[in-house]
């Protein structure tokens, strides 16, 4: 299974408002040097999108959330 297998996978069982990289790697198993590429390409083709989330005032730092494009539920 490719990594790009995996983390979508993993996000189509996901809450409609996503998951972060740390999310997806702790999820999947890969780690940043093969989830980051993996989650850019899936973008490139339009299988998942992806927003900076809105923290509450004081958080840092802000996480990017990923989820299947398309959803209805999506943030």
């Amino acid at each position: 299974m490719t990594a790009a297998d995996r983390l979508l996978e993993v996000l189509a069982g996901a809450a409609p408002t996503g998951m972060s990289s740390a999310e997806l790697c702790k999820a999947t198993g890969l780690g940043p040097a093969r989830a980051f590429p993996a989650l850019h390409a899936l973008e490139q083709r339009g299988a998942i999108s992806s927003e900076w989330e809105k923290p509450e005032p004081g958080f840092e730092p802000r996480r990017r959330l990923y989820w299947i494009a398309g959803g209805a539920d999506a943030p």
